[in-house]
């Protein structure tokens, strides 16, 4: 009697639980909220699946970095819940339902609050590399492939890493800004520095890139979908 009278509690308790983390999702304004995070299998799972369906978003690659690099595990960037607001913010697709509804403007949860990379937009992205890319050709270019057909209108190539490579060759071209802004957060970090020079957004500020060379359009790879 008494093992089921305490069971029954204990759901109960789960019950309240669970009707507190809906609520703070959907109505995330009444101090209460404040503590309030979302489960870390939630955010994992919704990471993993936006990253399966466009693996090309800077995001996932930040994502990648994360769980490679060991020295990296423990960097503020790395938080997976930085990473969800990264991709959310980029892409905002069904598995970022959670993070509108509980992150708009007012909320009191304070995991919302989580410092996120500057990090320039999937389409942003794209059409850096394009144009860099057009201007002079480079080593990295030949990386990604152009999609013209499709719902996929952006190069399929790990577009975060294709970018900062060329930017790490010649940062001095215009297109390199949101670069620069990004390093600024992380310039140890792989995508912002090398062997050469480990802190190439200050090293290599004045190198000028040379005159154009060959353009990008004779070095793309034609997809159709």
């Amino acid at each position: 009697m008494a093992k089921a009278f305490l069971l029954a509690l204990l759901f109960l308790g789960w019950l309240l639980v669970l009707a507190h983390s809906q609520s703070c999702i959907s109505d995330p304004f009444p101090p209460t909220c404040s503590s309030y995070v979302l489960p870390p299998s939630q955010i994992s799972g919704s990471i993993n699946a936006m990253c399966e369906m466009m693996d090309n978003m800077p995001g996932c690659s930040v994502s990648n970095l994360c769980s490679e690099q060991k020295n990296l595990a423990n960097d503020r960037f790395c938080i997976p819940f930085s990473i969800y607001k990264d991709l959310c913010e980029d892409m905002p697709m069904k598995n970022c339902s959670a993070y509108f509804s509980m992150c708009q403007n007012g909320s009191s949860v304070i995991q919302c609050s989580t410092q996120a990379l500057a990090l320039p937009s999937s389409m942003d992205i794209s059409s850096l590399i394009t144009d860099m890319c057009n201007d002079m050709y480079m080593e990295e270019c030949v990386q990604c492939i152009k999609q013209e057909k499709g719902t996929r209108m952006m190069l399929d190539c790990d577009m975060l890493t294709v970018y900062s490579n060329l930017c790490l060759s010649m940062p001095a071209m215009s297109q390199c800004q949101a670069w620069k802004t990004m390093c600024t957060q992380i310039p140890d970090w792989p995508l912002c520095s090398n062997k050469e020079c480990p802190l190439v957004c200050d090293a290599f500020q004045n190198r000028q890139p040379p005159a154009p060379g060959k353009s990008y359009a004779s070095y793309f790879l034609k997809k159709g979908i």
